[in-house]
């Protein structure tokens, strides 16, 4: 889940109400973590600007959920969600 600053999900000061990235609910019995992701207030508009951004954020996720995983001892690693995470910034890297 990203929040996106604006009207859609605005803080009293039009901020995200999460700045960052943090874990967030998980279900064992679904095997689902939600992490949520704060898209910066100030980020500039332009199209590689965003494709950097959004890139860094989705490796930053993964790594979020892969300590969880590690902390909690439910994976060692998660391999298929790093080349997964890998393959979207590849093409955000493709289509520039």
């Amino acid at each position: 889940m990203y929040i996106v600053p604006g009207e859609v999900t605005p803080g009293r000061d039009g901020a995200p109400h999460v700045p960052g990235i943090r874990t967030g609910r998980y279900s064992k019995k679904r095997s689902l973590l939600l992490v949520t992701a704060g898209v910066p207030n100030e980020l500039p508009m332009e199209p590689h600007t965003v494709d950097e951004t959004m890139s860094i954020m989705i490796l930053q996720s993964v790594e979020a959920a892969a300590d969880f995983a590690r902390t909690r001892k439910i994976a060692a690693d998660l391999p298929e969600l790093r080349a997964l995470a890998q393959s979207i910034v590849d093409e955000f890297a493709v289509n520039r």
